[in-house]
C-alpha cells in the first residue's frame, strides 16, 4: 500500500477558501485540486466573481473622483469607496469561512454575477 493510498481522501473545504483570497489565479486552485468537487467549483465561481466586482467598483469610485475638484465631493466619493471596500473584505471572510465549513453561502451581488456569467440563475 502506498503513502498515497493511505492518507484519507480530502474533499475540496481544505482548499475552497483560498478562492476568496484576492491573488489572481489563486481560484483555479481549488478547482485544479479537486475538479469533480462542487464545493470548490462554487467558492472558485463566486470567490472569482466578488474579487472582481469588488475591483470593478473600486476602480469606478476612483475614477469617479477625476470629475471634479471639490474636496466635499472627493471626501464623500472616498468614504463611500471606504464603505464598499470594508463590505466586501467583510463578504470574502464570510465566504473563506463558509468554504472552510463547507457551506455554501451566497455573497450578493457576487451570487447574481456567477449565476449570470454561468447562466444557470
Amino acid at each position: 500500500m502506498s503513502a498515497a493510498a493511505a492518507a484519507p481522501a480530502m474533499d475540496g473545504r481544505g482548499v475552497a477558501w483560498l478562492s476568496y483570497v484576492p491573488v489572481p489565479g489563486l481560484a483555479l486552485v481549488p478547482v485544479l485540486l479537486h475538479p469533480a468537487d462542487p464545493l470548490a467549483r462554487y467558492h472558485a465561481w463566486q470567490g472569482t466573481a466578488h474579487t472582481l466586482a469588488l475591483l470593478a467598483a473600486l476602480l469606478v469610485m476612483g475614477f469617479l473622483t477625476l470629475l471634479s475638484k471639490a474636496d466635499a465631493y472627493r471626501l464623500l466619493v472616498g468614504l463611500a469607496a471606504g464603505a464598499v471596500l470594508v463590505a466586501g473584505v467583510a463578504q470574502l471572510v464570510w465566504g473563506a469561512a463558509g468554504a472552510a465549513m463547507g457551506r455554501y453561502p451566497r455573497l450578493r451581488p457576487a451570487w447574481d454575477l456567477a449565476a449570470a456569467v454561468r447562466k444557470d440563475g
